[in-house]
């Protein structure tokens, strides 16, 4: 996408002037002749022969105003630069930022200046840091960066301008200031920072927690308190060397260290966060299914200590997998499908191993999609929610020894994206499902036998909305839905108990 200045200004409450003026260059000066920009990509934006004098008028030093739409989010942005040589060996001070204004002239965002243009030179590109955008910007301008200047006759070209709107990585829900509120952290692999997006009940506030290294590669990142302290941290494992590095929470930001080397750097999957041992501080189990083993990586507080916890007979097909406390002992276990027979397996943890029995026989062995863990009846064990293709749910229950599965209830076809939580504070965990065809959020609320389901929320823009994230937002014990839309915005759907309310959330910054 290209866009080029235009000699069209609006007027706005910031710029005092916006009547374009010649630009006269010094007796004997040559005017430059600009080649091409030299940037591709993303949003370019284009400056022809715009001289900036810092000597002048406010209007000497502006560049026409460029038209585009700038969404919300998180930019890169570079910028190049070219200096009229010609007027005579190196001047001080040859520096210009980019800025946004929106449509009623307020200023959106503002570059710090690019580097002085050395002597020798003639261009120069330069990236600058990243920014984020939070309010829709219609233009865009660039500005001398010492105007006003009268002790010299100083001058540049804004070249031309290339802006990239980033996509995080990586988002996950969890409470990382401990205040029991749920909050967003993103991971931004082109740089390797993580942001932080704290609730505070009302609205969002976003502020860099860690920036690594080492910006790519990590994969899986997922969430748990690793030490105990009551604040989630963030477990980011990378596979060319099979570290797992650990983000722990200060409350304010990340401190990141490594707490293992696994024996094998690949071929692991999936990579499950639960406290095995009951002791407070989160584990990861590691499957390969390469020999069919759980690797259990225990937390001490400081580091993970790795050690075989079970030997599968059946090393591949085992999908989903996934963690609950299912006989209620206070030590998380690892439910296992497997859809060549329609079976559930169930890894009880012992404190040091996992004792792998068969706790159900489905009939029908394929088509279920999602299989959930929550607990359903309230009764302290975790149970799983299977939805078949045909839209009926059948919910798994615990009875710590083995499943009794039953039929409870029947949800639309279409229920798109499912979100497991308590949304009416009951004790007793609901499914959320949302319906991208109408921009509907239906929740299936548990009786304790059964689900009663009924729209709580209606959208009236139904497409655009990823990630949708269940936590409680406002922390008054039932669970919320954060929305986030592809123009850059958050809407928490919070819940009353019977329905959603749902609000933008605005998201400031320091």
């Amino acid at each position: 996408m290209r866009v080029n200045s235009t000699m069209t200004r609006t007027a706005t409450v910031i710029l005092v002037s916006l009547v374009m003026m010649a630009a006269a260059l010094p007796v004997g000066a040559v005017e430059p002749v600009i080649p091409p920009c030299p940037l591709a990509g993303g949003i370019i934006l284009d400056f022809p022969d715009e001289q900036l004098r810092s000597d002048r008028s406010l209007a000497d030093a502006q560049s026409d105003l460029v038209s585009v739409v700038l969404l919300p989010g998180r930019y890169q942005v570079t910028l190049a630069s070219y200096d009229h040589v010609a007027e005579g060996g190196d001047q001080p001070n040859e520096q210009w930022f980019l800025y946004g204004l929106d449509s009623a002239g307020a200023t959106t965002f503002s570059t710090p200046p690019i580097a002085d243009i050395p002597g020798n030179v003639n261009s120069m590109i330069q990236t600058m840091p990243v920014f984020f955008l939070d309010s829709r910007t219609a233009s865009v301008g660039a500005q001398h960066a010492f105007h006003p200047d009268k002790t010299s006759t100083n001058s540049v070209y804004p070249w031309c301008v290339k802006l990239v709107r980033e996509t995080p990585a990586s988002q996950l829900q969890g409470d990382f200031n401990g205040d029991g509120k749920d909050d967003v952290a993103s991971f931004y692999s082109s740089d390797g920072t993580w942001w932080v997006t704290q609730s505070t009940g009302t609205g969002f506030s976003t502020t860099l927690w860690a920036d690594y290294y080492t910006a790519a590669g990590w994969g899986p990142q997922v969430v748990g308190d690793f030490n105990g302290d009551g604040k989630d941290d963030i477990a980011n494992f990378h596979d060319s060397n099979g570290t797992w590095w650990v983000s722990s929470s200060t409350g304010s930001g990340f401190t990141t260290r490594r707490w293992a080397t696994l024996s094998r750097a690949k071929g692991w999957g999936p990579q499950l966060v639960g406290d095995f041992n009951g002791d407070g501080k989160d584990d990861i189990a590691n499957f390969h299914d390469s020999d069919g083993t759980w690797q259990v990586s225990r937390s001490t507080g400081t580091a993970f200590a790795t050690s075989l916890w079970a030997d599968f007979y059946t090393t591949k097909g085992w999908d989903p997998q996934l963690v609950g406390d299912f006989d209620g002992d206070g030590k998380d276990d690892i439910a296992n499908f497997h859809d060549s027979n329609g079976t559930w397996w169930v890894s009880r943890s012992t404190g040091t191993a996992f004792a792998t029995s068969l706790w159900a026989d489905f009939s029908t062995t394929k088509g279920w999609d999602p299989q959930l863990i929550g607990d359903f009846n309230g009764d302290g064990k975790d149970d799983i929610a299977n939805l078949h293709s045909g839209g009926r749910l059948w919910v798994s229950r615990s009875t710590g020894t083995s499943f009794s599965t039953t039929l409870w209830g029947t949800v639309p076809v279409g229920w798109g994206r499912q979100r497991l939580g308590d949304y009416d504070g009951d004790g007793k965990d609901d499914l959320a499902g949302f319906y991208g065809a109408d921009g509907t959020w239906r929740v299936a609320r548990s009786t304790g036998t059964g689900f009663t389901t009924k729209v709580w929320a209606d959208f009236s823009t139904t497409s655009g909305w990823n990630p949708q994230m269940a936590g409680d937002f406002t922390g008054d014990g039932k669970d919320d839905i954060a929305n986030y839309h592809s123009s850059g915005t958050w809407w928490v759907s919070r819940s009353t108990g019977a329905s959603f309310s749902t609000t933008r959330w605005t998201n400031t910054r320091p």
